[in-house]
C-alpha cells in the first residue's frame, strides 16, 4: 500500500523554504530562492511573477504560475513548496498537486510523488497521463500488480496510450516472458518504437528464440524511452526564462516539428547575443525547417563571418544547398568543412553521393568507405548503396562483403539479406543464398522483393546447370 499524505522529506523541504520567524508568520509568504548566477531575463521574469503574487496573495492561479516558473527554470525546492501553497489557496485545481508530483518523481521521491498524484486524481480521476505516470512510478517501486492496474486504467481512458508497453515491462521484471511476448508482439506493430523492440528482444532471448531476439534487438538498438503527450505539463513552457533555457526550448520545438513556434522563441534572442554559436545554429535550423531557406543561409553566412574557424556552419550550409539541389555550392562548403575536420563522416558521404550522380563509382565507393571509417548515422543505407554499386558492376566478392557488413550492423534489415543472397547466388553459393533469404522471410518486411529474389535464384541455378 502506498503511503498517503506529505512525506517527511517533502515536509522538511517545504518548512526549510518558508520564511523564518514566529509561529504567527503567514505560511503563504512567497518563497524566494537564491537567484545567484541567473541572467537578467530570468530574474526579470521571476520578479514580475513575485510582484503579481504579492499584489494578490490569495490567488492560487498566480501562485501556481510562480511555481511553474520555478519548476521549468530549475528551482526545484522552491517549486515544490510553491505548488503546495498554490494547492492550499485553490484546492480544486488539478494542476498544482499534479505538477508537484511530477517534480517529486524527477527527484526520485516516488512515494511522495504518488501521494501528491493521488491528491490530483481525487480532483480529476479521468486524466490518462496521470495514470501512465502512476504506473511508471509504481514500476520503479517494484509494485507490479498496482502498476498494471494503473496502466489498465490508462488504457480504459485512452486506448491508444502506450500503457500496454508498461504492462509488458512489469511482466518482464517478474520474468513472465511468455505473457510479455503475447502483449508485445501486437504492440510492436501498433507502436513502432525502439523501446518496445528492445523489450520484445529481451523476452525472445529469455525463451530461447535467438534469431527473433537478434532481429528485435537490432530494431531497438537506437532510441529513447517511450513518452506520451501531457497537455498539463506543456503549460510550463511559457515560463522558460534565460538565454540558455529559451534556446533549449526552441530546440525542443524544432524537434517536435514546430519550427514557427521555435522561431517565436529563438529570434528575440538575437538582441541579446547575435554572435552566439548556439543561437546561430538553432536559428538557422529553425529557418530551414520552416522553409525559409534564404534566411537560414543569411544566418549561417553571418556565423562564418564572425566564427571563421567554426566549420559546422559550412556543414549546415552544405545541408541547405543539398536540399535546394545546388550541388556546386554544397560541394564548396563540404570542401571548406573538410579543411577544418577531415574526419567528418557526413561530409564524405555527401561527396560520395555527388560522385554517384556523376557516375564516378570508384570515387563514390572510396568516399563511402571513408565515411564509414569515421562514423555516420545511416551506415545501413550507405552499405546498401555501396553493395548495389558493386552488384551492378558484377564485382560479386565485394558485393558479398558489403551486404554481409550491412546485416552484421543491423540484422533486422530484410533488403540487406536479400542483396546478400543474390550476390551469393551469383557465385554459386546457393544454400547460403537460401539461408540469407530465410532471414529476410523471418523479418517479413519485404515480401514482394523476396518473392522476386527467389525467382532470380531459380533462374541463376537454371542458368548454371
Amino acid at each position: 500500500m502506498v503511503r498517503q499524505g506529505l512525506g517527511i522529506a517533502a515536509l522538511l523541504l517545504t518548512l526549510s523554504l518558508l520564511p523564518s520567524g514566529c509561529a504567527g508568520d503567514d505560511p503563504n509568504e512567497p518563497v524566494v530562492p537564491s537567484m545567484e548566477g541567473a541572467d537578467r531575463d530570468l530574474m526579470g521574469l521571476i520578479d514580475d511573477l513575485l510582484a503579481a503574487v504579492r499584489a494578490a496573495p490569495d490567488s492560487g492561479d498566480l501562485r501556481g504560475r510562480l511555481a511553474m516558473a520555478y519548476d521549468v527554470n530549475g528551482f526545484d525546492p522552491a517549486a515544490i513548496a510553491t505548488y503546495r501553497q498554490a494547492q492550499s489557496l485553490d484546492p480544486s485545481e488539478f494542476d498544482w498537486p499534479y505538477l508537484r508530483a511530477l517534480l517529486l518523481a524527477k527527484r526520485a521521491d516516488f512515494e511522495d510523488a504518488l501521494a501528491a498524484l493521488d491528491e490530483a486524481l481525487a480532483i480529476d480521476a479521468d486524466y490518462a497521463p496521470a495514470w501512465l505516470w502512476r504506473g511508471a512510478w509504481l514500476l520503479e517501486m517494484s509494485l507490479y500488480d498496482e502498476a498494471r492496474a494503473a496502466y489498465e486504467r490508462a488504457t480504459e481512458l485512452e486506448p491508444k496510450s502506450p500503457a500496454a508497453a508498461g504492462i509488458a515491462q512489469s511482466l518482464l521484471r517478474e520474468e513472465r516472458f511468455a505473457e510479455a511476448i503475447s502483449i508485445l508482439e501486437p504492440v510492436a506493430d501498433q507502436i513502432p518504437h525502439p523501446h518496445v523492440q528492445r523489450m520484445l528482444g529481451e523476452a525472445y532471448r529469455a525463451v530461447g528464440r535467438t534469431q527473433d531476439a537478434r532481429i528485435a534487438m537490432a530494431r531497438g538498438r537506437v532510441g529513447h524511452v517511450i513518452q506520451w503527450t501531457d497537455p498539463r505539463v506543456a503549460r510550463k513552457a511559457e515560463y522558460v526564462g534565460g538565454f540558455g533555457r529559451r534556446l533549449i526550448r526552441g530546440q525542443d520545438l524544432i524537434k517536435a516539428n514546430l519550427p514557427h513556434k521555435a522561431l517565436e522563441i529563438i529570434k528575440p534572442l538575437q538582441a541579446w547575443k547575435p554572435d552566439d554559436e548556439g543561437l546561430i545554429s538553432n536559428l538557422s535550423w529553425a529557418y530551414k525547417a520552416a522553409g525559409e531557406t534564404e534566411k537560414a543561409v543569411e544566418v549561417l553566412e553571418h556565423g562564418i563571418e564572425v566564427h571563421p574557424k567554426q566549420f559546422r556552419f559550412h556543414l549546415a550550409l552544405a545541408d541547405v544547398y543539398r536540399d535546394a539541389g545546388d550541388d556546386g555550392r554544397m560541394k564548396y562548403h563540404i570542401d571548406r568543412a573538410l579543411e577544418g575536420d577531415p574526419t567528418n563522416g557526413w561530409a564524405h558521404e555527401q561527396l560520395a553521393r555527388i560522385a554517384m550522380q556523376e557516375q564516378r563509382y570508384d570515387d563514390a565507393l572510396a568516399s563511402f568507405d571513408i565515411a564509414l571509417q569515421h562514423g555516420i548515422d545511416n551506415q545501413v543505407e550507405v552499405l546498401y548503396t555501396a553493395g548495389a554499386v558493386e552488384g551492378s558492376r558484377e564485382r560479386w566478392p565485394q558485393c558479398i562483403e558489403r551486404f554481409q557488413r550491412l546485416v552484421d550492423v543491423d540484422v533486422s534489415i530484410a533488403k540487406g539479406h536479400i542483396g546478400l543472397g543474390l550476390c551469393l547466388a551469383e557465385v554459386g553459393r546457393f544454400e547460403e543464398a537460401r539461408g540469407a533469404f530465410a532471414w529476410a522471410e523471418r523479418i517479413g518486411t519485404q515480401p514482394d522483393a523476396l518473392a522476386q529474389a527467389y525467382r532470380q535464384l531459380a533462374a541463376i541455378e537454371a542458368r548454371d546447370d
